[in-house]
């Protein structure tokens, strides 16, 4: 695979305003004629992220955004300080978010369903639910010409990260197929946490984008692997979005990728050298 590269012309997408310090989580949908962007907003502290739920906004072009101004999805029981990093499919007429969900203990993987992107009823049961020790993040889902239902995502435990694919024969999320690590750490860029898989599959080969961030010093990249069934996956070495402008001159991190017009969009988030973070998007011309 060769990935061409990625437009040194980076644009900031979503910046509310300075006093929300976290804009995080991009997830991009196109239905009918419209682009769905969701994202999450932590309307707190920088460093606990408590108060985080997740915001919508519509364009026509990917270029100019009109901002919900509520959120779609706020905290609950089991999710009682963040809701973020969404994703989105669409089944039978029926939108599945997966999102994360995090108490004070731990993180989990959710799912909430929505006839017009907008509205949302959420399944306040995980369908992994975490405890002190393993923690779910970063879902991405997906589904295959069978409908079954694919969610990556990232398992966390004894300080060490991983991504994983679950299988599930429908949406109902009852009967798993299959359950299986794909990827670990494995190389410098990678030392501190791998996490927040985004999957597009081309008419021969899967690609994933996942966020990949160094431990010392810690910094945050986007990284990319290559798939010919989705399951079995073969890393790339070098990044694919790397930290080079003033809004994301400290990380890059949690990609989401679209296509549009023939050429590849992500979306990600951000981090400037103050710790405020935004979300941004970039093209990659193919792969």
């Amino acid at each position: 695979m060769v990935l061409n590269k990625y437009d040194q012309e980076k644009s900031l997408v979503i910046d509310i305003d300075k006093n929300k310090k976290k804009i995080i989580s991009p997830f991009c949908i196109k239905n009918k004629n419209l682009f769905y962007l969701f994202f999450a907003v932590s309307n707190d502290d920088l460093k606990t992220g408590s108060n985080t739920e997740i915001y919508l906004a519509l364009s026509n072009n990917l270029k100019k955004w009109k901002i919900i101004q509520r959120p779609v999805i706020k905290s609950f029981s089991l999710a009682s300080k963040r809701v973020l990093s969404p994703s989105v499919i669409l089944v039978n007429k029926i939108f599945y978010m997966a999102f994360e969900g995090r108490d004070k203990k731990t993180s989990s993987i959710f799912i909430a369903k929505s006839k017009n992107l907008i509205k949302w009823n959420i399944n306040e049961f995980p369908i992994l639910r975490g405890n002190n020790k393993v923690h779910f993040h970063s879902p991405f889902i997906k589904t295959d010409k069978y409908r079954q239902i694919y969610i990556y995502y990232c398992k966390k435990m004894n300080n060490k990260s991983y991504i994983r694919l679950n299988i599930y024969k429908d949406t109902n999320f009852q009967n798993k197929i299959l359950d299986k690590r794909i990827l670990s750490q494995s190389s410098k860029n990678e030392s501190y946490s791998i996490y927040a898989p985004s999957v597009i599959k081309l008419k021969s080969k899967w690609i994933m984008l996942y966020a990949a961030w160094s431990k010392y010093p810690i910094k945050g990249k986007i990284m990319s692997a290559i798939s010919h069934d989705g399951i079995k996956w073969f890393k790339k070495k070098k990044a694919v979005i790397e930290p080079s402008v003033i809004y994301d001159i400290k990380h890059c991190s949690e990609p989401a990728i679209i296509r549009f017009h023939g050429k590849f969009c992500v979306f990600y988030e951000g981090s400037d050298k103050h710790g405020r973070w935004r979300i941004l998007k970039t093209k990659i011309e193919g792969f």
